[in-house]
Parts: structure tokens; sequence; C-alpha cells
């Protein structure tokens, strides 16, 4: 398998982890008519290795 005719691109499977853990938690807060605040953090847990991740927005609309 190639992309646009470069490299070729090699696909392996790896293994599949019996014992994980995703989560995904979120918030949204209308401060006023036209202010919006959104947060979020998520993680998965596999096998003792983790990742996590933090999203915050603000939308103003004016």
């Amino acid at each position: 398998m190639s992309i646009e005719e470069g490299r070729p691109v090699l696909i392996s499977r790896g293994r599949v982890q019996p014992f994980a853990a995703i989560r995904k938690v979120g918030l949204d807060l209308n401060m006023t008519e036209t202010a919006a605040l959104s947060a979020s953090c998520w993680g998965q847990f596999v096998s003792g290795v983790q990742e996590n991740g933090f999203n915050a927005k603000l939308n103003v609309l004016f």
C-alpha cells in the first residue's frame, strides 16, 4: 500500500489489552447570553500506562 505514490505504508496489528478504562468528563457553563465556558478532561488507563488530556474553550458572541 502507498499513499500518493510515496513510500509504502506498513500496517501492523498490535495486541489488544483485555483490561482498559476510558473516562471523559465535561462541563458547559453559560456565563451570560453572549459568553460560554466549556471544559473537559479525558484519560485512558491500560496495564499501568496512562494518557490524560484537558481542553477549555471560551466562546464570546459579539
